[in-house]
C-alpha cells in the first residue's frame, strides 16, 4: 500500500463531511455570531445535553462562513487512539489529498501508541504551519464519546499546545472535556465556552421557529407556555411539532394543556437514550431523588442511604446533564423532572414511601413546609395536619392554598382543628373549624366583606377611602393588622381601584408594595394577586415595554397559582391577558384568554369576574371592528352587571356600546349616551374623561366626540358641556377627531392616529409629510409662512411657494384628520396670523419629547434605581437618528445632532451605573450599541475595556482598545485620551 494512503480503509469518510442542513432549520444569527467568535480563540467548547442541537448550530454557523472548516464526527469506536489520529489526519486530507504524509509514515512504522503520538502531532502541526493561510476551524463533534479515554485527551491537549495560530479547535460535547489544560486556557483568555443556556431557544426564537419553519402562528400565551415547559430544549419543541403533524396529539392548546403527558415519545427517547445508558447506581439516584422539588445533597443522601450525592450532583452538572443550578442546590430540568417522576411513580407504594422518607428528613431538619409537602404527597394528611398546627400562620395559609380544591383545603383545616382539640386549645380549634366551614361555603370572611361589597357594587370612591385609611394604619402598625387575611390584601384591592380610575403611579406602587408584603409573609397567594395587579398597572403606563412587562406579571401570577393548585387565581390573570391582547388588536388571543377565564370563573361560581371578562372581550371586538360580536358581548355583560348590582360594570359596557354605535353611525347612540352619562354622573365616574383607565378606551380623547354628540343631540347636554370644560376644551366645540396623534421621529418616521398608522397613500403628496417634519423640528416655535416656503420650495418664487404651501397644508390636515368636516377648525396644526406650528394643547405624543422628558426625570431622581429606570425607558425610545429620511435637510440637522448627543451621553451614564452594579453583560451590550451610533465615542470604548477587564477577558479588552485607536486615527486623526491610555496600561499589566 502506498504510504500516503495508509489507514484509508480504517477511516469512515462520511464522518469527515460537514453534515447537511436540516429541513425546517431556523437561522439564529445571534448564536451563529457567538459560535463564529471561535476564530479568536485557540479552543472553543460547546457543551449541552442530548437534543439541544449542538451539531445543527455549528453546521448552520460554519457552512457559509468565510473560513476553512475541517469536520470530524466522533463515534464510540474512535476510542482507539490510532483510529482517532487517522480520522484527524484524513479530516485535513479532504481539503488536500496529499496532506499528512509524514504523520501517516510515523503511524505506519509505530505498532503501538503508548507515547509516540508526540512526533505524529508535531509532523501534523508542521505541515499545517507550512500551509498557513486564511483562518480555519477544526470541529470535533460528539467528543463525549471518547472523553473517557485518557490517551485521546492527552493527544488533544498536546495538539492544542502546537496548534498553528490560524487554526482554531471547536469541541462539541454533552459533558465537559477532561483536558488538563482547560483551567490554564481559561485564565489566559484562550478558551471560549458556550453552554446550554447559550444554545437553548429563546422566547422570540421559539415564536419565529413555529411561524417561519413550521407554519404555525402562536400567540404570546402559547409561546410563553412552550418556553416555560421546554426551557428552550429544541428536541422537545420538535416533538411537540411532530405530534401536531401526525394529528395524533390534537391541536397545540391541547398539547400544552396536557404537558407532560403529550410528550410520551420524548419520554420514551429519554428512557432509552439517557436513563438506560446510565449505570444502575446513577439510575437509582435519578429515580429516587425525583420526589424532591430541590436537590439538596443531604436530602439525596437520606433517600439513597449513602454519602456522596454532592459530588455526584457536581459530576452530573459538569457533564451537562439535565440540571439547573439554584444557589448551592440544583433542580432537574422541568420536562426531565416530569419524565423521572413518571418513571418512578409506576410503583405507587414505593413512590409514597420515598415521600415519607423525605418528609421525615425535612421534619427532623425543622423545614416544615417541605415536610408537609411530602406528607401530603404521601397521602398522610393526618401527619401533615399534626405538623401544620405548629407552623406559622403564613405557612399554613400557603399550604392550605396549595391544595387542589376547596374541599381538600377545608379537610386540612378540620384535621388541624382536631389536633388543636386534642391539645386542649379549644379557641384555636373553633377558629379553624369556622374557617373550614366558610371555605366550603365559599363565602368571604367578615373582615373584607364590606370593602368587597363596595367594590362589586360600584361604590369605588368609598371603597378607596376606606382602603387608603386602612393602608395608612397598616404602615404605622403592621403587626396589628397581620391576622385577618383581608388586611393583607388591602393594597392589592386598592391597586385594582386605582387602575380602574386611571391612577397609574398609585396602582403601580400599591401592587409592588402588596407583592413585598406577600413575600414578607411567605404568602404566595397574596404575591400572585400582587403580580396580577402589577400587570394591570403596567397596561395603563406609557413605558415602551409595558405590554411585555404586563405579560410577564400575568405569567408569574399564573405560575404561582398553578404551584398552589388554586384555579381561581387564574381567572383574573386571564382577564388581564384578554385586555392586553384585545387592546393590542389580537382578537383571536383575546378570545382564547376570555373563554378560558370565563370557564375558570364559572367553575368558581364568580359571575362578577365572568362579566368583567365578557365586557373586556366586547371592548376588544369594538377595537378590531368585529361589530356583531362586540354588540353581543357588551349587551350580555351589561345585563350581567345589572343582575350583580354593579353600576361601574354597567357603565363600562354602555361606554363601549357608545363607541361602537358612534363608529356605526347608529340611531341607537342617543339612547346609549343617555344610559352612560346618567351612570357616570350618578356614581361619580368622571375619571373616564381625560385619563387612561384600565376598562376605558385605550386613547382617552375617544371620549370627546361622545360628549360633543351628547351636547348636540340634547342628551344630558348641560352635564356634557360641564365635562368638556373640565377637560379644558371649548364648550362650543363642534368637532374632535377622537384620538391622540402619535409621532415617531427617532428612527423610521411614522405617524399614528390613535393606534392606526397613517399609510403612505394617505399623505397624498410627499411635501405634506415634509411639512409635518419641519414643524416637528421646530416644535418650540411657530414658523412664518415665507420661512416654510424657503425651506420646502427653495427654487420657487414667493407666489408659487405660497400656492404650493396652501395645497400641501390642506393635504397634511386631511392626512391627520381625514374625517374633519369642511370649514371646521383643525386641531393639530395651529395657525396664528401668518405663522404655523403644532398645537401644544392638542393630544400629541412625540417620541423625541418623551425621550427628553424621561432623561430629565432620571437626572432629577433621588434614587439610583429610579434614575436607571428612566434612562432605560428613554434609551428604548431612541430607535435611531431624528428624522433620518431628512438626512440632508439643514432645518433638522441641529435637532438631530442635539438628540444624538443626548442619547450618547445618557447611554454612557446608564452604562456607568450598570458597571458600578457589576452588570457586565448589560454594560457591554450598551457600550457596543453606543458604538453603532458613533464609533468614535471614546467613553464607550473606555466602558467596554473596563467591563472586559473586570470579566477577566483581557483579549477582548485589548481588541477594543485597538479598535478605538484605529477609529480615532482614521476618522478624526487624533490619539486616545489619557484615560484610555491608562486603561491600555492596565491591560498590559494584566498579562499572564
Amino acid at each position: 500500500m502506498n504510504k500516503k494512503e495508509y489507514g484509508q480503509d480504517l477511516v469512515i469518510h462520511t464522518k469527515l463531511v460537514l453534515p447537511r442542513a436540516r429541513r425546517y432549520l431556523l437561522q439564529r444569527p445571534s448564536l451563529s455570531a457567538r459560535l463564529l467568535e471561535a476564530q479568536y480563540y485557540r479552543l472553543t467548547i460547546v457543551q449541552a445535553g442530548t437534543g439541544y442541537g449542538k451539531t445543527t448550530a455549528l453546521t448552520s454557523a460554519l457552512r457559509d462562513a468565510p473560513l476553512r472548516v475541517f469536520w470530524y464526527s466522533i463515534t464510540e469506536s474512535d476510542q482507539d487512539p490510532l483510529l482517532f489520529l487517522l480520522h484527524l489526519i484524513y479530516a485535513f486530507r479532504r481539503h488536500r489529498p496529499d496532506f499528512g504524509g509524514r504523520a501517516l509514515e510515523i503511524i505506519q512504522k509505530t505498532e503501538a501508541l503508548p507515547r509516540p503520538y508526540h512526533p505524529i502531532i508535531n509532523a501534523l502541526s508542521n505541515e499545517l504551519v507550512s500551509q498557513e493561510g486564511s483562518e480555519a476551524i477544526l470541529v470535533l463533534d460528539d467528543y463525549h464519546l471518547v472523553n473517557a479515554s485518557t490517551k485521546i485527551n492527552a493527544i488533544v491537549d498536546y495538539f492544542l499546545e502546537v496548534l498553528p495560530p490560524h487554526l482554531h479547535l471547536i469541541i462539541s460535547s454533552r459533558n465537559r472535556p477532561a483536558l488538563k489544560s482547560l483551567a490554564r486556557r481559561r485564565v489566559k483568555g484562550d478558551l471560549l465556552e458556550i453552554n446550554r443556556q447559550d444554545i437553548a431557544f429563546s422566547t422570540d426564537e421559539i415564536e419565529t421557529l413555529f411561524r417561519t419553519q413550521y407554519g404555525l402562528h402562536l400567540d404570546s400565551q402559547q409561546v410563553q407556555k412552550l418556553t416555560t415547559e421546554t426551557e428552550g430544549w429544541i428536541m422537545a419543541l420538535q416533538m411537540i411539532w411532530q405530534g401536531l403533524q401526525s394529528g395524533v396529539a390534537g391541536d397545540l392548546d391541547q398539547i400544552l394543556a396536557e404537558l407532560p403527558r403529550s410528550l410520551q415519545d420524548l419520554f420514551a427517547y429519554l428512557a432509552q437514550e439517557v436513563l438506560a445508558r446510565r449505570p444502575a447506581r446513577i439510575q437509582n439516584f435519578l429515580l429516587r431523588t425525583s420526589v424532591l422539588r430541590h436537590l439538596d445533597a443531604a436530602a439525596c443522601d437520606c433517600l439513597l442511604g449513602w454519602e456522596g450525592s454532592e459530588s455526584l450532583l457536581h459530576e452530573l452538572d459538569a457533564e451537562g446533564f439535565f440540571l439547573v443550578q439554584q444557589g448551592s442546590d440544583y433542580r432537574y430540568h422541568h420536562l426531565f423532572h416530569d419524565f423521572l417522576r413518571q418513571q418512578a411513580a409506576t410503583d405507587a407504594e414505593r413512590w409514597r414511601d420515598l415521600h415519607r422518607q423525605a418528609a421525615v428528613y425535612f421534619q427532623n431538619k425543622a423545614l416544615a413546609e417541605e415536610a408537609i409537602y411530602h406528607w401530603l404527597a404521601a397521602l398522610e394528611h393526618e401527619r401533615a395536619a399534626e405538623l401544620m398546627v405548629r407552623a406559622s400562620e403564613s405557612l399554613i395559609e400557603r399550604l392550605v392554598d396549595g391544595q387542589p380544591n376547596r374541599e381538600e383545603q377545608a379537610r386540612l383545616l378540620d384535621l388541624m382543628a382536631e389536633n388543636m382539640t386534642n391539645r386542649g386549645k379549644w379557641e384555636e380549634a373553633k377558629s379553624l373549624r369556622k374557617q373550614a366551614q366558610e371555605m366550603r361555603e365559599e363565602g368571604p370572611g367578615p373582615a373584607d366583606l364590606d370593602v368587597r361589597v363596595l367594590l362589586r357594587t360600584g361604590r369605588l370612591a368609598k371603597a378607596r377611602r376606606i382602603l387608603e385609611e386602612r393602608a395608612a394604619a397598616e404602615r404605622v402598625s403592621p403587626a396589628h393588622f397581620r391576622e385577618p387575611r383581608a388586611h393583607r390584601e388591602t393594597l392589592l384591592v386598592l391597586s385594582l381601584i386605582y387602575v380602574w380610575q386611571g391612577h397609574a403611579a398609585e396602582a403601580f406602587a400599591s401592587a409592588q408594595e402588596g407583592i413585598q408584603i406577600g413575600q414578607l409573609l411567605s404568602s404566595p397567594f397574596v404575591e400572585a394577586v400582587g403580580y396580577m395587579r402589577l400587570g394591570h398597572a403596567w397596561q395603563i403606563t406609557e413605558h415602551p415595554n409595558a405590554a411585555d412587562r404586563a405579560l410577564s406579571c400575568y405569567r408569574q401570577a399564573m405560575d404561582i397559582g398553578e404551584r398552589l393548585a388554586v384555579p381561581r387565581t387564574k381567572a383574573e390573570a386571564l382577564w388581564g391577558l384578554c385586555r392586553l391582547y384585545g387592546y393590542g388588536r389580537d382578537s383571536a388571543a383575546a378570545e382564547r384568554s376570555a373563554r378560558e377565564g370565563i370557564k375558570v370563573g364559572l367553575g368558581a361560581g364568580d359571575e362578577w369576574i365572568v362579566a368583567l371578562i365578557g365586557v373586556t372581550l366586547g371592548a376588544s371586538y369594538v377595537i378590531t371592528g368585529q361589530h356583531d360580536e362586540a354588540e353581543h358581548w357588551l349587551e350580555r355583560s351589561a345585563e350581567a352587571f345589572h343582575d350583580c348590582g354593579d353600576p361601574f360594570g354597567q357603565t363600562v359596557a354602555r361606554l363601549w356600546q357608545c363607541l361602537l354605535y358612534q363608529h356605526l353611525d347608529s340611531s341607537q347612540l342617543p339612547q346609549a349616551l343617555q344610559k352612560m352619562l346618567k351612570l357616570i354622573e350618578t356614581n361619580g365616574y368622571e375619571f373616564f374623561f381625560g385619563r387612561l383607565t384600565f376598562l376605558g378606551p385605550f386613547d382617552p380623547p375617544a371620549m370627546v366626540p361622545l360628549l360633543i354628540a351628547a351636547r348636540k343631540s340634547g342628551v344630558r347636554s348641560a352635564y356634557a358641556t360641564c365635562l368638556l370644560e373640565r377637560m379644558k376644551l371649548s364648550p362650543k366645540l363642534n368637532f374632535h377627531p377622537g384620538y391622540t396623534l402619535r409621532l415617531h421621529t427617532l428612527g423610521q418616521f411614522c405617524v399614528y392616529r390613535g393606534k392606526k398608522a397613517i399609510a403612505d397613500s394617505e399623505w397624498e403628496r410627499e411635501k405634506a409629510r415634509q411639512l409635518l417634519q419641519l414643524l416637528l423640528a421646530n416644535k418650540e416655535r411657530a414658523l412664518p409662512r415665507d420661512e416654510i416656503g424657503a425651506y420646502l420650495w427653495p427654487q420657487a418664487d414667493a407666489t408659487a411657494a405660497e400656492r404650493q404651501f396652501k395645497v400641501t397644508l390642506n393635504a397634511l390636515q386631511h392626512a391627520l384628520e381625514p374625517h374633519r368636516p369642511p370649514r371646521m377648525s383643525t386641531l393639530f396644526v395651529q395657525r396664528r396670523g401668518n405663522t404655523y406650528g403644532l398645537n401644544p394643547a392638542a393630544p400629541l405624543w412625540i417620541d423625541a419629547a418623551a425621550f427628553e422628558r424621561l432623561i430629565a426625570q432620571g437626572n432629577e431622581a433621588q434614587d439610583e434605581a429610579e434614575t436607571l429606570d428612566c434612562y432605560r425607558q428613554a434609551l428604548l425610545l431612541y430607535q435611531g437618528d431624528f428624522l433620518p429620511n431628512c438626512l440632508y435637510e439643514d432645518w433638522c440637522r441641529e435637532e438631530r445632532e442635539r438628540l444624538r448627543h443626548l442619547y450618547l451621553t445618557t447611554a454612557v451614564k446608564t452604562a456607568e451605573i450598570l458597571l458600578a452594579q457589576n452588570d457586565l453583560e448589560e454594560t457591554i451590550r450598551l457600550g457596543q450599541q453606543i458604538l453603532t451610533i458613533d464609533n468614535c465615542w471614546e467613553a464607550a470604548y473606555q466602558l467596554l475595556i473596563r467591563a472586559y477587564l473586570r470579566r477577566r477577558d483581557r483579549i477582548q479588552a485589548l481588541r477594543t482598545y485597538e479598535r478605538c485607536v484605529t477609529c480615532l486615527q482614521e476618522k478624526l486623526d487624533v490619539k486616545p485620551m489619557p484615560e484610555t491610555m491608562a486603561l491600555y496600561a492596565e491591560i498590559k499589566s494584566a498579562e499572564p
